[in-house]
């Protein structure tokens, strides 16, 4: 809990000190005209501030007891309720600090050294160091929370009243009070705690390397000149606001790489999220310098799993703009390049990618020594928590594999994260999380195991159409081998896939059985199932998995394959309508609606055809699928060529 700086009232302290007020009053103003001051204050309203400010006498400025309790009152809270708390908390903390810097102007006082206990003339306490950073610091936290509040706000809303719009605008607005934040918590050092009443970090700061596109949007140049100047200040802040300063530019960059997404998916204006990516990668490296700066005065576990998650996220970021860059079109890409000042412009679109993609492994590889040294640090009788540090390790080995491009390579980081999402569900604490990462690894591995067995099918009978159908056909003598491997890699993928559902998805609903991320996998992980077997009849026969012992004819092996199928499609379907029962727990607009298409794709597979046609023309219509992906899908394969189906295609 936060020391009040202030346990007096504003109103009781007035009446006290009414006659040495108007004798302040009196004098200030005088003073003010006979020196010129007028000429320097900004506006009406600081002149009469700086007035009121003459009474405190260069004492704690009220209000912040306050704002603290409001602060409180916020943290118990949840959605728009804890964003108004935060809100009044944040004005509350302004006016203090507003109160303080007036003074300072006024007076022309040096912070005085913590515990040095010195007063003023008319018995008040001058502000201390410790005090006037500590409550910049509050105001920065109080912005920040107000924001990680209006977004979740926001995904908690009911469907009725949840769009892309509104998703969008709370994002925005969020960006705005993270951008403030930063700027606050760049201030919480001796030389500028007390300099300005709301600083503005943005001035006279060049956003920085492949920064400047006059189309981006102001919310964008802004967070970059802060990150920038944030960075430049992480070594002037005590180790737990340079902590504080890094979660908010983590997650300010996090915000705007979303926002980049869109804008890359929406491909207009063409290569406008270059520079956005870009800023996004800055607020990143904003916050690893903060915690990095931390790390390096007070050396703490958990700052140290920060690290490796933000080095997580930059090293994603990374990847994410590269692929973005080698599927845009040629010329244009090389016509972005060539406008970004970095150094390395001059450098074709293949090259610069390449040079991205190398950077984010070393971001990975950073990452994954951050983790190992906080594990080694780990001390659970100070209240470490190494089942978390676990998790959070795991799911980034799962991030790192899930950019590589060869499924092949994802098989080895995809091995790691199951390791150690293991050992930390192994702790036995009735938590669902690491049982649903790592159903999230195993599923990975079951996708990246299929797609091995497609290319080597490929390889084999490219030409063929059973190929085109994604069925394994009957092979060739001289193509035995292959034949050989894509099983091989066919059987890795069943038996990952249901180790998703055993070890993972289905052990979180022993704990919680509504937990929504293991409803989720577990349908996801049947559907894939359910294609699995419609992929290889014979070797889902083969399998076991319909409860045969595998023998028998190709027909028998048909009709236990096709069992098999509709048995996962159906569990998949009971899986997703359970998810979608609670549909604000699901998270945002964008997850709610790739939930609802994976279940149009599991109706369509039972043979639930209306309501199948319900939900995607329901997801047509707002935008969150496009009619090339419902073509290409070989999950809808059982009502393509009906006519309802055909007809959606042509009316979008």
């Amino acid at each position: 809990m936060k020391k009040p700086f202030q346990t007096w009232t504003f109103r009781w302290w007035l009446w006290y000190v009414q006659p040495v007020l108007m004798l302040s009053i009196m004098y200030t103003a005088s003073s003010c005209f006979y020196c010129g001051f007028m000429q320097h204050l900004e506006t009406w309203h600081l002149f009469y501030l700086s007035i009121a400010a003459a009474g405190f006498a260069l004492i704690v400025p009220p209000g912040s007891t306050a704002a603290d309790s409001l602060q409180q009152q916020g943290e118990r809270r949840k959605g728009l309720e804890a964003a108004a708390k935060f809100e009044a908390a944040a004005a509350k903390y302004q006016d203090a600090l507003d109160a303080a810097v007036c003074q300072r102007h006024l007076h022309g006082f040096n912070l005085i050294e913590d515990g040095a206990n010195m007063r003023t003339p008319t018995g008040g306490n001058i502000i201390s160091l410790e005090e006037a950073i500590e409550m910049r610091s509050s105001l920065a936290e109080c912005h920040q929370l107000l924001a990680d509040a209006l977004v979740a706000a926001a995904a908690s809303l009911p469907d009725t009243e949840l769009n892309p719009q509104v998703e969008r605008q709370a994002a925005a607005t969020a960006v705005q009070h993270l951008t403030t934040a930063l700027r606050h918590y760049s201030c919480c050092h001796p030389s500028a705690v007390l300099t300005s009443r709301g600083p503005n970090a943005a001035a006279g700061v060049t956003p920085g390397a492949g920064v400047g596109d006059a189309a981006l949007p102001p919310a964008f140049t802004v967070a970059a000149a802060v990150a920038v100047a944030a960075a430049a200040t992480a070594a002037a802040l005590p180790p737990e606001v340079a902590v504080n300063a890094g979660n908010c530019a983590a997650s300010l960059g996090e915000l705007l790489e979303e926002e980049a997404e869109r804008t890359a998916a929406a491909s207009s204006p063409p290569m406008a999220w270059l520079p956005m990516y870009d800023i996004a990668l800055q607020c990143y490296r904003s916050a690893a310098a903060s915690y990095k700066s931390a790390v390096a005065r007070e050396e703490d576990v958990l700052t140290l799993s920060n690290l490796g998650d933000v080095l997580v996220q930059s090293g994603t970021c990374l990847y994410a703009v590269s692929r973005a860059l080698r599927d845009a079109d040629p010329v244009l890409a090389a016509s972005a390049l060539s406008s970004q000042t970095a150094a390395a412009a001059a450098a074709a679109p293949s090259e610069w990618a390449a040079a991205r993609e190398a950077e984010a492994q070393s971001d990975f590889m950073a990452a994954m020594s951050s983790y190992e040294t906080a594990c080694s640090m780990c001390d659970s009788s100070q209240g470490d928590d190494l089942p978390g540090l676990l998790c959070n390790w795991g799911s980034a080995l799962r991030s790192l594999a899930g950019c590589l491009q060869d499924p092949a390579a994802r098989l080895g980081p995809l091995e790691q994260a199951a390791s150690r999402l293991d050992q930390a569900a192994s702790f036995d604490r009735a938590d669902p999380a690491p049982l649903c990462s790592l159903g999230d690894v195993l599923m990975a591995g079951g996708e990246a195991a299929e797609a091995i067995s497609l290319a080597a099918v490929t390889s084999a009978v490219s030409n063929t159409p059973e190929a085109q159908a994604e069925v394994l056909p009957a092979m060739a003598p001289e193509a035995e081998a292959t034949a050989a491997a894509a099983r091989h890699w066919y059987g890795i993928a069943m038996r990952q896939l249901h180790a998703a559902l055993t070890r993972g998805y289905s052990a979180a609903l022993t704990l919680r059985r509504d937990e929504p991320e293991a409803l989720v996998g577990c349908g996801e992980a049947h559907l894939a199932l359910s294609r699995l077997a419609r992929r290889d009849p014979v070797a889902a026969a083969a399998s076991g998995d319909g409860g045969g012992d595998g023998d028998g004819d190709k027909n028998a092996a048909g009709a236990d394959a096709k069992d098999i199928a509709s048995r996962h499609a159906t569990a998949a379907v009971v899986a997703f309508q359970a998810a979608v029962a609670r549909p604000e727990r699901l998270g945002g607009w964008r997850q709610r609606c790739d939930v609802r298409y994976n279940l149009a794709c599991a109706l369509a597979l039972v043979g639930r055809e209306q309501e199948a046609h319900q939900l995607l023309v329901s997801l047509l219509g707002c935008g969150a699928v496009r009619p090339s992906e419902l073509a290409r899908d070989v999950d809808l394969e059982p009502v393509r060529y009906l006519p309802w189906f055909q007809a959606l295609l042509a009316a979008a």
